[in-house]
Formats: structure tokens, C-alpha cells, sequence
């Protein structure tokens, strides 16, 4: 059972790792090319497109430089791409007291089981693991899983060393899921 709730937190995770981690603009088209931006081309080869790296590989695009736009992208993503209902948001900054800033989250869950469960998991640690990425000022993930009763029924987090490692690609998907799948705490 763990290895099936593992596989669906790491799909949530890959979709929004991978979809916060691309830019916002797109890539210039042959027609868009203006002539300051022009270069010669050497050979065919040359327009090819490459992949889109992964968190660990490419460099923060600084996309996001401040508190409130860290928070109005993670609201969004969680909200408008996976559906799901923030209730709190919140920034604990225990910096000044040599501490940690935290992201607090907490959302109402609709999952019925623990594999829709795992899914939302999956989308909110791809979701904070890509807007860090992108340049968020945050070193951890606390988050509060209320029911639709407004009863809290569970917690679970990603520590700041979990995120670091993740960004630097000393930690893979399966293992940063796997250790934010085994924080979760029921009611």
C-alpha cells in the first residue's frame, strides 16, 4: 500500500515540479526575433529544443522576489491547477531568532482515501518545491489537512534540509516524497 501511495505522491510532485520550474515567457519564435536579439545561426542543429531540466539541475530564474508573490503562486497553483481549497497561508519567519522561514499551510482535503491523499501531498510539495525553485525565500513546508467539517485531521511537512538537498540534486523525487509521505500524522 505505501508503494502505491508513493507512486501517486511523486506523479503529483513531478507535475507541479516540473510545470512551476518552466518559464512564464515563452521562447522566442523565428518571426519574434527582433533584430538585437538575432543570431546567426551555425547549422540546423542549433534550433532544436532541449529539455526542460529538472529542479536540481537548472539555476533559481528568480522569478519570484518577494514574500507576497511566493504566496499568490503557491495559492494558485494549489488552488487553480489542483483543485484544491486554501484556508491559511502563512509565512513564520524565525530567521531574526536564528530560526527557520516556514511556509504554514492549511487546506480542506476532499480526498475519501488515502490514495487521493497521497495526490493532494503530492501536488502541494510539487507545487512549494517549484516556486522555491523559482525563487521563494522560504526554507520549509508546515502543512494542516482539515476536513470539510473545518476538523483538523492530519499534518505533515518537508524540512529545510530535505528542500536544499532536493534543489542542490543530492535527492530525488522518490525520496523527498517518501520522507513527506512518512511525516504525515492522522488525527
Amino acid at each position: 500500500m505505501k508503494k502505491a501511495l508513493l507512486a501517486i505522491l511523486i506523479a503529483g510532485a513531478c507535475i507541479f515540479v516540473v510545470g512551476c520550474g518552466e518559464s512564464a515567457t515563452p521562447a522566442p519564435t523565428p518571426e519574434s526575433k527582433t533584430e538585437a536579439s538575432a543570431v546567426p545561426e551555425t547549422s540546423p542543429e542549433t534550433t532544436q529544443p532541449t529539455p526542460t531540466p529538472t529542479p536540481a539541475s537548472e539555476e533559481k530564474t528568480g522569478a519570484i522576489t518577494s514574500d507576497a508573490i511566493g504566496e499568490e503562486v503557491f495559492q494558485s497553483v494549489l488552488e487553480e491547477d489542483a483543485g484544491l481549497d486554501v484556508v491559511s497561508l502563512e509565512i513564520a519567519d524565525g530567521r531574526p531568532n536564528g530560526g527557520e522561514k516556514a511556509v504554514v499551510l492549511g487546506y480542506q482535503s476532499t480526498a475519501i482515501d488515502e490514495q487521493e491523499l497521497a495526490t493532494e501531498t503530492g501536488f502541494i510539495l510539487g507545487a512549494y518545491l517549484g516556486s522555491v525553485n523559482e525563487g521563494w525565500d522560504v526554507d520549509s513546508l508546515m502543512v494542516v489537512i482539515g476536513d470539510v467539517n473545518e476538523q483538523t485531521i492530519g499534518t505533515w511537512y518537508c524540512t529545510k534540509e530535505w528542500t536544499d538537498q532536493f534543489l542542490a540534486g543530492e535527492m530525488d523525487q522518490d525520496e523527498i516524497s517518501l520522507r513527506a509521505l512518512q511525516t504525515m500524522e492522522s488525527e
